[in-house]
């Protein structure tokens, strides 16, 4: 573990510790790999960076702080947060194609690592904003994780010890946001340091799904790009999770929501039907830094249906002009973006074409 992921240990007996839990994690991946093999499973498990952490530790990292759960509730009691998502429509006719993978169009940026920093909702809001930028400009860029963290505590955004997730769009609407190599990721809590080349995205609001509808989550999407999702991830079998499709039937609909990730398609294996989700764990986690989660008459698997969220970017010329500069298209070139319908076929058909350019 030292070697392979840089790990270090404040003592003899920590270390010990630590070896002592790699030993039993290598048993339950092990023994667990054996049911993959003869099909009692649809995922195998893995040695990764948690290996030499337990369940604790792990649920320590990724769960929100108590104190930040205190702070969250009395905002809300005192109408400081406002829960109003747009209200858009979202065909329920339109036929969905049989698997959809946002990375195929070029709209998802790099895998991020949170290491020890339960930073996860904002790089979850940061990778949805993204990909939502590239689908209205063809502009995938790299927000600024830090910012955030250094900046948006009056925003309901409490660094390494959690956050809301669509906050983070409010932030950014009213302030803007640095990118990511003008402002880069530490993984630690600095004081704010706001630089002046900041970019400003006209976000009209954020849209929320209706809870536990895994239909209206593939079809928000497809027509409108990958979204946050909220997963009850405080089980060892996700921690240790490696590749094919997750699904643990321990996990329950009570489980407490622990986690945000990206949601960026869906898909079907074996006829098994599975969510394509972007975690912020790095690429040594999972497969290259994805998990694919089983869905469809699996109980809402995680609870990812429960509470998905993306941005709703509402481009004018004034914005335009201004990312046309970033792009480096002529008019005419922009204003057939502009103007490009949000029918799925001719979205789809316009990313095909940027994607290969």
């Amino acid at each position: 573990m030292e070697i392979n992921f840089n790990k270090s240990y404040s003592s003899k007996e920590e270390e010990d510790r630590k070896k002592n839990i790699f030993d039993e994690s290598l048993k339950t991946i092990s023994n667990h790999n054996l049911k993959f093999d003869s099909k009692e499973s649809s995922f195998k498990m893995g040695i990764n960076q948690f290996a030499d952490k337990n369940i604790d530790d792990f649920n320590q990292m990724v769960e929100i702080k108590p104190f930040v759960e205190n702070k969250l509730f009395e905002a809300v009691m005192k109408k400081e947060i406002s829960f109003k998502p747009l209200a858009i429509d979202i065909d329920d006719n339109a036929t969905l194609p049989s698997s959809y993978d946002w990375r195929n169009y070029g709209a998802v940026t790099k895998v991020k690592d949170q290491k020890d920093c339960g930073i996860c909702y904002t790089i979850a809001a940061l990778g949805s904003l993204e990909s939502h930028i590239f689908i209205k400009t063809g502009n995938l860029l790299e927000l600024s994780i830090q910012e955030i963290l250094d900046c948006g505590e009056s925003y309901n955004t409490f660094g390494c010890d959690g956050g809301i997730g669509f906050r983070v769009f409010d932030y950014i609407k009213d302030k803007g946001i640095s990118l990511e190599n003008d402002y880069p990721f530490t993984r630690s809590k600095k004081d704010c340091d706001l630089i002046p080349k900041r970019l400003k995205f006209p976000i009209k609001g954020y849209f929320r799904t209706v809870k536990n509808d895994e239909t209206m989550l593939k079809r928000a999407l497809v027509s409108m790009g990958p979204l946050l999702v909220n997963l009850a991830s405080n089980h060892e079998s996700f921690m240790r999770y490696s590749s094919g499709i997750y699904y643990d039937p321990s996990v329950t609909s009570n489980d407490n929501i622990t986690h945000s990730l990206l949601l960026v398609g869906y898909g079907s294996d074996d006829d098994i039907d599975y969510w394509i989700i972007k975690n912020s764990f790095g690429e040594a986690w999972g497969a290259n830094g994805y998990i694919k989660l089983a869905i469809n008459n699996r109980n809402n698997h995680m609870r990812t249906a429960f509470s998905a969220v993306c941005p709703v970017l509402d481009y004018n010329l004034e914005w335009d002009r201004a990312i046309r500069i970033l792009k480096g298209v002529t008019i005419d070139e922009f204003l057939s973006i502009l103007n490009f319908s949000e029918n799925v076929n001719e979205k789809t058909r316009y990313q095909s074409i940027n994607a290969t350019n």
